[in-house]
């Protein structure tokens, strides 16, 4: 049986056109990265049920398209909705990609719900993977004045520069100048 929660956020489809819309197709055409969409690959850290991913993948079929998350029933949900994109079930402090392979990197609310102070792990992974043009769209939202100034400087000290900013909705991140791949 599948958890109150679950059932939650499987009926948020909405969600998932939006964000495809708003941040992840217009935003990168918008500051001149549309390089990133035409790449070949995405990837969505803590993708959940995969509704992101898989509009990405009926939007760019010619784009690796994958979902990453911790949850193996998560997993197995996103597989059985969205056949045509990749779902992978790993830790995101431990991601399975090559250094400085991936060109576009997403995340949408999983800082927020960081009990664990896992964001420093997860930040520095991203940062790893993440090759030196691509970007990192993150979206998260912190209420607290003092969780939000925590998380930015927790951004500058993986290596990343804040792009673009709006509010505590999203940024967009890129690495620092000085941070490039060996």
């Amino acid at each position: 049986m599948v958890s109150e929660p679950f059932k939650d956020y499987l009926s948020d489809a909405e969600t998932g056109e939006f964000l495809v819309d708003e941040l992840l197709l217009r935003l990168p055409e918008r500051l001149g990265m549309q390089r990133v969409l035409d790449s070949g690959m995405f990837v969505e850290l803590g993708c959940g049920t995969g509704d992101v991913v898989g509009e990405v993948k009926s939007r760019y079929p010619h784009v690796a398209a994958v979902g990453v998350d911790i949850r193996s029933e998560y997993m197995k949900e996103a597989k059985r909705r969205h056949p045509s994109a990749t779902f992978v079930n790993a830790d995101l402090r431990s991601l399975p990609f090559a250094d400085c392979s991936i060109p576009y990197l997403f995340s949408w609310r999983i800082y927020q719900y960081d009990n664990e102070n896992c964001a420093p792990d997860i930040l520095a992974e991203a940062f790893r993977v993440l090759r030196p043009d691509g970007i990192y769209l993150l979206g998260c939202e912190f209420f607290d004045e003092d969780r939000l100034a925590a998380f930015h400087r927790q951004i500058g000290s993986a290596g990343f520069e804040v792009a673009v900013r709006r509010g505590w909705d999203y940024a967009v991140l890129v690495k620092s100048a000085y941070h490039r791949c060996q």
